[in-house]
């Protein structure tokens, strides 16, 4: 779950789990984003030294509604939080957030091990114009 310190946010990187196929797994880091941009840097922050690699945060709930399956249909997974919060806005569907373009094989290729039947779409940025 996200939380809140203020204006800051804190969002989980957990690792997908084949005990808990529905949820997220063993929490390994946490992404700090502040509001705005320091004068140099990211705001948006890892724990020093924490894993990344194949993590992820879950936005809405991977348990399918149909009781002939046990997984979704379709699985999105996308870049950032921001991406990710409105896809599964506008679609409603479970949202993998793999925190970067790096992570989203890596991710993909986890969560297929997972939900093998799910359709995944990886849904990039578009933000060439703002790196």
């Amino acid at each position: 779950m996200t939380r809140f310190h203020g204006p800051i946010i804190f969002v989980p990187l957990s690792s997908p789990s084949a005990f808990n196929p529905f949820g997220a797994g063993k929490l390994w880091n946490l992404q700090h984003i502040a509001p705005a941009k320091p004068g140099s840097g990211s705001n948006k922050l890892f724990l020093k030294g924490g894993r990344k690699s194949g993590l992820w945060h879950l936005v809405g709930d991977l348990a399918s509604d149909d009781t002939t399956t046990t997984g979704p249909a379709v699985l999105l997974i996308a870049e950032g939080c921001a991406t990710a919060a409105t896809l599964h806005e506008a679609t409603s569907y479970p949202l993998a957030v793999a925190f970067d373009a790096g992570n989203l094989q890596h991710l993909a290729s986890a969560l297929h091990q997972l939900h093998p039947s799910a359709l995944q779409v990886v849904c990039c940025d578009e933000d060439r114009e703002t790196k």
